[in-house]
């Protein structure tokens, strides 16, 4: 969550195919944005995979907001790793309208808040 844009005010993850991804969001003015979907992969330091298609369970999501599957994955390179996120939308529509919500923007944020974060640990 990008720190000028609010702060997570719950987060709910099992990690197994079929479990709950939920990661609600309260933003600075005050509204509550809620995130819920289902796992789909864990592999172990190497890639989760959810979407925001499903519920948990695998369950047929219904929902206002637009539906991406998200893939992180992660491999030793050196002393370091290399971390990659991929987001799959439907169609180019729905990207189109994620970039102009700002999702793009916050997300790469929040990568550079990782980064931060994983740098000051050393």
């Amino acid at each position: 969550m990008p720190k000028a844009w609010g702060t997570v005010s719950s987060c709910e993850l099992d990690l197994r195919p079929g479990g709950i991804f939920s990661i609600d969001i309260a933003t600075a003015d005050g509204q509550e944005i809620p995130n819920l979907g289902c796992v789909l992969e864990v592999v172990p330091m190497e890639r989760f995979t959810w979407t925001s298609m499903l519920f948990p369970g695998f369950r047929p999501a219904v929902f206002d907001d637009i539906p991406i599957t998200a893939i992180v994955t992660m491999e030793t390179v050196g002393t370091g790793t290399r971390y990659v996120f991929t987001a799959l939308h439907r169609d180019e529509a729905d990207f189109a309208k994620n970039k102009t919500s700002g999702w793009q923007q916050g997300t790469e944020m929040v990568l550079d808040q990782f980064v931060a974060h994983v740098e000051g640990m050393r």
